[in-house]
């Protein structure tokens, strides 16, 4: 990311994944993150709560949370949540699908590809 730095940035995460995603743009603030989509973060099941996801800094600009409520997990999992200098878009997308079956929903594809074309004409 840093070897390209007119490159649109993008990362994605699921589960464990929204964990490692909004680690690495804390520790990269140096890297504007033009998206991070984050599929039903869980970064607590296990921990006891020691994991949650770093807040979305300045480095930021739109980010994208899919947090399901369901039969199966009926407190929902976790959400991105904005730092104090965070002056970027949070969009949650509230959904009822079941945690292993969110990544692969065609819907939350579509607001996905229509992210990143929307990068893409800009």
């Amino acid at each position: 990311m840093r070897a390209h730095p007119k490159a649109r940035q993008v990362c994605i995460g699921h589960s464990m994944g929204c964990y490692a995603v909004t680690r690495l743009a804390a520790r990269t603030p140096d890297v504007e993150w033009d998206l991070m989509i984050a599929f039903e973060p869980a970064p607590a099941y296990n921990s006891l709560w020691l994991f949650p996801c770093a807040r979305l800094r300045g480095n930021v600009k739109r980010a994208i949370c899919f947090r399901s409520t369901n039969w199966l997990n009926p407190i929902v999992h976790g959400r991105l949540r904005p730092a104090r200098d965070f002056a970027g878009d949070l969009k949650i997308v509230e959904t009822n699908k079941l945690h292993y079956r969110i990544a692969s929903d065609h819907d939350a594809h579509a607001l996905c590809i229509d992210a990143v074309r929307a990068l893409a004409a800009a």
